[in-house]
C-alpha cells in the first residue's frame, strides 16, 4: 500500500521530470490512464470483447494490456503508439482518446522516455493508487500555474461552486452542462456532491484537453456511449456544436479570463446578443460566455460562473451588459 503522501510526491516528481509531461503534452496522463483501464479489464477477467464492453464500456486486446506492453520494452515509444492505435480500432466511440494528434509520441527519443519512466515509475500501482495519482496530477497542475495544463479551478473552488449550485437544485434529475469543460473535473465534482441524479454534458475547445476530458470521465465511471454522445470539441462562443435550443438545468462555467474573441458586429443579430444591444469588447470575452450560457439555461435553471474581478466594475459595453443582467 502506497501512502497518499507518497503518491502526491510522485505526482510532483512527474511534473518536474525534465518538463517531460508538458513538453510532450499529455504523455503522463495517457500512459497512466491506459494503465488504469488495463488493470480494470484484468480485474473483471472478461471472456471476450462483448463482455468487457458490457461491463466496463471498452476493450483492450490481451496482448496490448499495459503490463504486456511494459514487459516487451516499456521505454520503446513505438510499442505504446501501436497499443494506442489498436485501442482506437477496437473502441470506435473512444477512437480519438489516445491517438488524435498523437504522432509526437512516436517522435520521443527512447532515452527521454526511459529517463521519464524510470524516474516516475507507476507500473506497480494498484487501480486505486493509479486513479489517485491521476487525480493528484491534475490537482498539482491546478496549483502550479507555471505548469497549468487543463486550466480548471482548484478543488476548493470547484467544491464551492458545487455547494452554491446544489442549494438551487429542486429536481430529482438534472442536466448539467459545462461549456468550458477542460478536464471535466468541475462536472465530476458536481456529480459527486449532488444528491440528484445527473446527466453530464460538456464542450472543450482544445483537442489535447478534450482527450484528457474523455480519460477523466472514463476513469470516473462515465460510460463510453455517454462520453461520445454528450461531450463535444468546439468553441462555445461560436455555438456551433450545441443547438441554441438546447437547454440545461445547471450550467457551471470557468471560462478563460479576459480571452480575446471575434466581436463581429453581425453577432448583434444573434438572439444571444440582440436583446442586450451591445457586444463585449474584443479584448475581453467574459460576458460573451455569460450571455451565451444564459441562452442555454432552462427557464428555472441556475448558472454559476467564475470571472475575473474586473468584470464587476469595467465600464463601456460591459457596464451596459451588467445593467441588462
Amino acid at each position: 500500500m502506497i501512502s497518499e503522501e507518497r503518491i502526491d510526491q510522485i505526482s510532483k516528481d512527474i511534473l518536474e521530470s525534465s518538463g517531460f509531461a508538458f513538453e510532450n503534452r499529455s504523455t503522463a496522463f495517457e500512459l497512466l490512464a491506459y494503465k488504469i483501464l488495463s488493470d480494470r479489464q484484468r480485474a473483471i477477467k472478461p471472456v471476450d470483447e462483448n463482455e468487457s464492453k458490457d461491463k466496463i464500456g471498452y476493450y483492450i486486446e490481451p496482448n496490448y494490456l499495459f503490463e504486456k506492453v511494459a514487459q516487451k520494452d516499456r521505454t520503446n515509444s513505438e510499442n505504446w503508439y501501436e497499443a494506442f492505435q489498436k485501442f482506437a480500432v477496437t473502441n470506435p466511440l473512444l477512437s480519438d482518446m489516445f491517438i488524435s494528434e498523437y504522432p509526437h509520441l512516436g517522435e520521443i527519443k527512447d532515452k527521454s522516455l526511459e529517463d521519464y519512466l524510470t524516474t516516475c515509475d507507476f507500473t506497480g500501482f494498484s487501480v486505486n493508487e493509479s486513479s489517485f495519482l491521476f487525480d493528484e496530477l491534475l490537482e498539482n497542475c491546478y496549483s502550479d500555474r507555471r505548469k497549468m495544463y487543463s486550466g480548471d479551478a482548484p478543488k476548493q473552488m470547484r467544491e464551492l461552486i458545487a455547494e452554491i449550485l446544489n442549494i438551487e437544485v429542486k429536481k430529482e434529475k438534472v442536466s448539467i452542462f459545462d461549456p468550458v469543460a477542460m478536464s471535466g473535473s468541475l462536472l465530476l465534482t458536481l456529480k459527486e456532491k449532488f444528491l440528484s441524479n445527473v446527466e453530464l454534458y460538456g464542450e472543450e475547445l482544445s483537442s489535447d484537453i478534450f482527450r484528457l476530458l474523455k480519460m477523466n470521465m472514463l476513469i470516473h465511471g462515465i460510460d463510453a456511449q455517454t462520453i461520445h454522445d454528450n461531450f463535444v470539441r468546439g468553441d462555445f462562443l461560436k455555438d456551433e456544436e450545441f443547438d441554441a435550443n438546447s437547454k440545461f438545468d445547471i450550467i457551471p462555467m470557468i471560462p478563460p479570463f479576459s480571452r480575446h474573441w471575434d466581436a463581429n458586429p453581425e453577432l448583434l443579430n444573434d438572439p444571444c446578443f440582440s436583446e442586450v444591444g451591445v457586444l463585449p469588447p474584443k479584448s475581453k470575452a467574459d460576458y460573451a460566455y455569460v450571455l451565451r450560457g444564459l441562452q442555454h439555461l432552462s427557464e428555472d435553471g441556475t448558472m454559476a460562473v467564475m470571472l475575473p474581478t474586473g468584470a464587476l466594475f469595467r465600464s463601456a459595453t460591459e457596464g451596459e451588459i451588467r445593467k441588462y443582467l
